[in-house]
Formats: structure tokens, sequence, C-alpha cells
């Protein structure tokens, strides 16, 4: 631009050139560096707005996001800019993914993520990515209260998703209200976040314990380094009904749904729950099918299902309990009978590789439920691994034993492509002399394990009978058969104990 002394002729200037047909004016500013570009944002208000896709571009960040309110794969160097054009230019951000590349400062990042705490309201959808994760120790002690920074409501309790399980801080005494953006500028300055100070007069809300949630996030944080990709979530409940305030995502390609937190809470979480790389999800509480159905239907990339309790809403649907598009790339199934058998009635699951029966007890119609599921299974020919735990429900080659009730030969029941199968809680005292006739049925079986019951119960010698092995290696001469064994004498108690 022209230099002058003159004020009135710089405004007459630049009036001038802002007068020019914007496609002109967007050439021009495309051969600006980025340093001058802002210079040139700040001349005027129509500078600015002219000016300001221009810049947002050169920090990676598209016209179409800015229109969605969604700032996805954002370069941490933007979060400077973004920090000061935030109360003119971006309200509502919904969601915002940084991605820290290896050539960027990460402790100026992270300062940068401070300065835009204070200007922004809470964002529901907060990622860090780290292709290559930094190994500098000043970084991990400043990554956890950045990220306690940026939770939401910190008078509902805050959660934190890792490796397998769920840990809760919760509301428990009252602490003065401080602005979200203290904690963190404390421990930009210290390198150490101080914890609130505590205060009991009548206008104290209860808080969370961000101290301890701050410790909590620097053992789990450490234990990130070796990651080759490391991708941390900040999810924040806006909702005035939401019991939490935010959830903390460490570890999101596997969630265990935990009993720490109650069922109650789950349902108004799980709809709310976006984890896009989750590929494992295991469930301890009962949940309501409408709510799971929700969560699994935005969640196609699951490959591993494991409901470790049973699910009540199957017995009064009579509906699917989720649309038939949920799950595509699902590999791995484990349940008790009863579900195992309702999903692949209802459900093709292509990819289908492994099924585990009887993670769960049933009721006391164990047998027909087994049989149920290994139909179901049998109908998949895509499995070729499968699990059964005597503990849960009845051996399924007792329907093959003589009786007044049972079959003489049952032999429609075939799985042509099941090569391995592992058998747990076997019962050392039972004959199972139907036991190899009903391997029969797996004619590619290649690998059989068979393992005692989960403590509480040992035995002397071989866990399976010297003759049945006997058995089972003339019918698959080429089987490879490993069992558990022990010297210790056998106790004589439930084989299912495991207390």
């Amino acid at each position: 631009m022209v230099q002058t002394g003159s004020t009135d002729t710089d405004s007459c200037v630049t009036t001038s050139f802002l007068q020019l047909p914007h496609e002109l004016i967007l050439l021009i500013y495309d051969l600006l560096a980025l340093p001058e570009l802002l210079v040139v944002y700040r001349v005027s208000s129509l500078a600015k707005q002219i000016a300001l896709p221009v810049i947002l571009e050169r920090h990676g960040i598209s016209r179409a996001q800015l229109e969605s309110q969604e700032l996805l794969n954002v370069p941490s160097r933007a979060l400077r800019f973004l920090s000061a054009a935030h109360p003119t230019i971006l309200p509502n951000i919904r969601v915002l993914e940084l991605r820290f590349d290896e050539e960027i400062d990460c402790l100026s990042a992270l300062h940068f993520l401070g300065q835009f705490t204070e200007r922004f309201p809470v964002i529901p959808h907060v990622t860090l990515t780290f292709p290559d994760p930094p190994t500098t120790s000043d970084f991990w002690t400043l990554l956890p209260p950045a990220l306690v920074a940026l939770i939401g409501d910190d008078s509902k309790p805050a959660g934190i998703i890792k490796d397998f399980g769920i840990f809760v801080v919760r509301p428990s005494s009252p602490d003065v209200p401080t602005l979200r953006s203290n904690l963190f500028a404390r421990a930009w300055r210290a390198w150490v976040s101080d914890p609130a100070s505590s205060y009991t007069g009548p206008l104290a809300i209860p808080k969370i314990d961000k101290q301890d949630l701050i410790e909590h996030l620097s053992v789990w944080t450490s234990y990130l380094v070796s990651e080759k990709a490391l991708r941390i979530q900040v999810q924040s409940f806006t909702a005035p009904a939401a019991p939490f305030g935010s959830f903390l995502v460490l570890a999101s390609t596997q969630l265990c749904i935990d009993p720490e937190i109650s069922a109650a809470e789950w349902h108004h979480i799980i709809p709310e729950l976006d984890l896009p790389s989750l590929r494992m999800l295991f469930i301890h509480v009962d949940l309501d099918c409408d709510k799971l159905a929700v969560f699994l239907d935005n969640h196609h990339q699951i490959e591993h299902l494991s409901f470790e309790t049973g699910w009540s809403c199957l017995h009064n649907h009579s509906l699917p309990p989720f649309s038939a598009s949920a799950l595509p790339r699902l590999k791995h199934l484990s349940a008790n009978a009863r579900i195992i058998s309702r999903l692949l009635r209802t459900y093709e699951f292509p990819l289908l590789e492994a099924v585990d029966i009887g993670s769960t007890a049933d009721n006391a119609d164990s047998s027909s439920y087994a049989q149920a599921a290994l139909w179901a299974v049998a109908a998949h020919p895509s499995v070729t691994r499968l699990k059964i735990d005597l503990c849960a429900i009845d051996p399924p080659w007792n329907d093959l034993e003589p009786g007044p009730f049972r079959s003489a030969d049952d032999g429609m029941l075939q799985f042509p492509n099941v090569h391995e199968i592992r058998i747990y809680s076997w019962p050392h005292h039972a004959e199972h002399s139907a036991f190899p006739r009903w391997l029969t049925r797996f004619p590619s079986l290649r690998k059989l394990d068979i393992l005692a019951p989960l403590g509480g119960y040992f035995w002397t010698g071989q866990l399976v009978a010297p003759g049945l092995v006997k058995e089972i290696k003339a019918t698959f001469p080429h089987i490879v058969l490993e069992q558990e064994q022990s010297d210790s004498p056998l106790l004589e108690q439930g084989w299912c104990d495991s207390e």
C-alpha cells in the first residue's frame, strides 16, 4: 500500500483501494504474506470483512467450516488468530478439531489454547490430535490443566474415559466460583495448577475438584507419550438436564459402559457421545434399546461389541433393537445366548468372524437359548471362531446324550467354516460322552482350547479326561488340543464357582 505522511491521504488511498471489485482485491490479497494481511485486516471493518476469508484459509479454515461452525482439522497455529477474532466472527463454534503438527511449538499452542478458553463460550466438542506426540515433559505438565480449562459446567461431574474404564470426579465441596481460564493461567505461569480456595459462604456452589481431575489426567496422559498418533477429546454437555458437565476422552478406540455411572446417567450421555475412533464397545449396564440405538447408528466403525450383562429391553421389545444399517463393520460379538440369538437372527453382520456365547447368566431355560444361539451362528457362514462359556449355559452337547427327551441324532446343525473353538468353565466332573460327536459338526476344526472356571476350582492332572482326549484325537487327528493343567487337588465345590 502507498505510504504518505498525511493521514487524510492515507484514508483516501485506503478508501479508493477498498472500492475496487472484491475479486480484484482478493487477487491482491493472495500476493501478500500473512503478516501483511494481518495489517490490512486492522484497517477498517470493510477491510476486515474482505481479508478475513483469505486469512482463515491461510490458517486452514474454509468458508464452509465457518458457515457450519465446525472447524475440523485446523492447525494449532490458527489458535492465536482465532482467539483474537472470536468476539466478532466466530461466536457459536460447536466443533473444534485442532491438529498439533510436529513443526509447531506445542507449548506456545497450549498457551494460546488458554487464551482461547477466556474468549470462547463452552465448545461442545473439542479434539486435539497429535500425529507425532510431543516428548517434552513441560508439554505433558501443561496438557492436563489445558484440558480442564476446556470443560463445561464444573458444578456437574466430569468423567475421564481412558483405556478400558471410566473415572468420575463429582462435586463434593463448595468452592469459590472462578472463570474456567483462571486455572490454566495459573498453570501457565507456574507449570503447576493451584487448587481453588475453599469457600463455605451462602453463595457457594458445589464444584468438582479440578485439582483431583488434573492429577488423574497427569497420570494417564503420561502413558500416552508412546502413542504413534494421539487423539484427545473434551466433550461438554450443555443441556440443563445433562447429569455430567464434561467427558475427557483419552483413549477413544474403546469404551466401557461401566456401572461407575448409573444407567439413568448413561441414558443422558450415550446419545450425545461422539467417538469417531471407537472400535470396541463393552457394555456392563442394562441400557435402554432406543438410547443405545442412537449411539450405534452414529458409530458405524465399531468392530467389537460385548454385552457383559443382560439386555432386559429385548424381552419386551418386538422391533429390532437398532437399525439394519448399524454396525456394518462388526467382526466380534460377545453376549449371553439370548442376546446372541436375537441379534444374529435379526441382522446380517457380513464381516462377523468371532462369536462368544455365554458371557452372562441366562434364566433357567439356558439349554434352549444355547441351541437357539448356535443355530443363529450357523446361519452366518463368515463366523470362523466360536467361544462358549459353560458357566452361563448348559453344555450344548448334552442334547446328544441318550435319554427320554433327547434326540438320537441332531446332525442338521453344521458349522463348516468354524476352525477354532474355545470352551471356558469346563465341568471336570461330567463325562461329556457326546462331546466328540458334537465336534463332528465342525468339519474344519483345527484348534480346540478347553479352560477351567476362573478361580476357586482346582484339580490334579489334566482338565479333560484322558479317554475323552483320545476320542477327540481319533475324530480329529490333526487338531491342536490345548487344555489347562494343575498340580493342585480337586476341590469339592460347584464347578462354576468364581469366588
